[in-house]
């Protein structure tokens, strides 16, 4: 058993984060309750990172476009899907919170139906992207998105998003309880 729980926790400790998630939080209008933006950071099949934008709102509300943020220049242009284009977007009120949009995505038209309505995601894939590298320059603020939500609620609000923590996937947490509880088991022996 002791071997065991030696051999677990060495395996444990080399593990590298193989997702994270991130909240985009409202800084712009109204947002109305019910509207919920998340993101998740992960290693792509394809080589480089998967960002899969969630909109997981239990209110009506379409995300129409979106911006990176990369202050320290480590992203490459993403690649999106077809139904959406790359384009000089305006997330409004963007200056107010100091983010500077590097390149930026918008839905195509008609633009308050078309984009990521409640329950769909985007899946973005950074080529060549190193996952804890992306992690650790979210965690840091060096790359930020923000979005532009339209069409929010009975009355069609529209709200700016940007991200501000990341949080690791429930796997994380658990595989480090794991790992706890075999260190605890260890010192009783």
């Amino acid at each position: 058993m002791k071997n065991f729980c030696i051999t677990l926790v060495c395996i444990l400790s080399i593990i590298e984060a193989k997702a994270a998630t991130f909240l985009l939080h409202l800084y712009e209008g109204l947002g109305g309750d019910g509207v919920a933006i998340t993101a998740t950071l992960a290693d792509s099949p394809n080589n480089g990172v998967d960002v899969i934008l969630r909109n997981e709102s239990t209110i009506s509300s379409v995300v129409t476009s979106f911006a990176f943020e990369d202050s320290n220049s480590i992203l490459m242009q993403p690649i999106t899907s077809l139904d959406w284009a790359d384009a000089n977007v305006n997330i409004p009120a963007a200056s107010n919170i100091d983010f500077t949009i590097d390149f930026g995505f918008k839905a195509l038209p008609p633009p308050t139906k078309n984009g990521i309505n409640e329950g769909e995601e985007l899946v973005i894939n950074l080529m060549d992207a190193n996952l804890n590298e992306i992690i650790y320059a979210f965690n840091s603020g060096t790359i930020r998105i923000a979005m532009h939500v339209q069409s929010i609620g009975d009355d069609a609000i529209s709200s700016s998003y940007v991200t501000r923590k990341v949080t690791p996937e429930p796997s994380t947490p658990m595989l480090l309880g794991l790992a706890a509880a075999c260190m605890i088991l260890l010192r009783r022996r």
